[in-house]
């Protein structure tokens, strides 16, 4: 039985389809830890982590945090060392788009680098 978050496999679906049993699915037995591992459940040790986390939060970090925000960090690199416009257009679940703007990486030399 495959969790709900699990990609569904061609390969797999392929079996199914001409017919291929797995042993798995006669024998519940042979089943082992990676059959129901989902990488993406917490832990306790990462439930922990965060609680330590947001306690060390400031009071205006910690209300930013519980607000119901949805922000992204994009990162770009200059592979090819042109000078090149980065231009971002948004497509929102409701079909509407935000203009296409160019952004001003000029701010992003006073950044530091992550490299």
């Amino acid at each position: 039985m495959r969790s709900p978050r699990e990609v569904p496999d061609l390969s797999r679906q392929r079996n199914i389809d001409s017919g291929l049993e797995f042993v798995v699915d006669k024998d519940p037995a042979t089943r082992d830890f990676y059959n129901s591992y989902d990488p993406l459940t917490a832990t306790e040790r990462d439930m922990a982590a965060y609680e330590k986390w947001k306690k060390s939060l400031k009071p205006e970090e910690l209300a930013l945090l519980n607000e119901d925000l949805h922000l992204y960090e994009l990162s770009f690199k200059n592979i090819g060392g042109l000078v090149m416009p980065v231009i971002l257009e948004w497509e929102y679940a409701d079909g509407t788009k935000s203009g296409a703007h160019p952004l001003n990486l000029e701010d992003q030399r006073r950044c530091p680098r992550s490299s």
